[in-house]
């Protein structure tokens, strides 16, 4: 019987490891996912910028 309870308790520990050590590992899981959020949103507003900045230059261009 207490090697019964002593194997639960054993059991309960890894159980209490393993999520603490998930819950870590989905916190630094999503600050890489908004850090590589941003990147992303950053290098998308470059090439939007870049690519009306080179729209504008080809219809002046072209009106003059």
């Amino acid at each position: 019987m207490a090697e019964a309870s002593h194997k639960s308790s054993v059991v309960a520990t890894d159980q209490h490891s393993s999520g603490v050590m998930g819950t870590d590992g989905v916190n630094n899981a999503t600050l890489t996912s908004l850090i590589l959020e941003s990147k992303l949103n950053l290098t998308v507003s470059t090439l939007m910028i870049s690519f009306i900045s080179h729209a504008a230059v080809v219809v002046l261009a072209t009106w003059s």
